[in-house]
C-alpha cells in the first residue's frame, strides 16, 4: 500500500480492483456471474452518478440564484420605500 503513495498511483488498476469487489443490484449490467460490476457496468454506473450530481448541482444553483434575486429585489424595494418616507418627513419638518 505504501508503494502506491510513493510512486505514481495506477488509478485504472485501483478502479478495476474496486469494481470487482462491489456488489451490483441488477445482474443485467454486464457482469460475468451477475454478482459483481464489470468494466462496462462500472463506467455506466459512474457516468449515471456523475449525471445525477451535475443535475443536482445545477438545480441547486438555479434555486440559489432565484432566492438571491428575490432577496435583492425585496431589499431594493425596502430601501426605496425607506428613502421615500425619509424625504416626506424632511419636507414636512422643513415646511413647519
Amino acid at each position: 500500500m505504501r508503494d502506491c503513495f510513493r510512486n505514481k498511483i495506477n488509478v485504472k488498476g485501483l478502479i478495476e480492483n474496486v469494481a470487482i469487489s462491489l456488489p451490483v443490484q441488477n445482474p443485467k449490467l454486464g457482469s460475468r456471474d451477475g454478482k459483481y460490476f464489470s468494466g462496462k457496468a462500472w463506467k455506466w454506473t459512474m457516468a449515471r452518478i456523475g449525471d445525477v450530481v451535475l443535475k443536482t448541482f445545477t438545480a441547486g444553483a438555479g434555486v440559489c440564484t432565484l432566492y438571491l434575486l428575490t432577496v435583492f429585489s425585496y431589499n431594493v424595494y425596502q430601501g426605496l420605500s425607506w428613502h421615500s418616507a425619509q424625504s416626506k418627513i424632511e419636507k414636512k419638518e422643513s415646511s413647519e
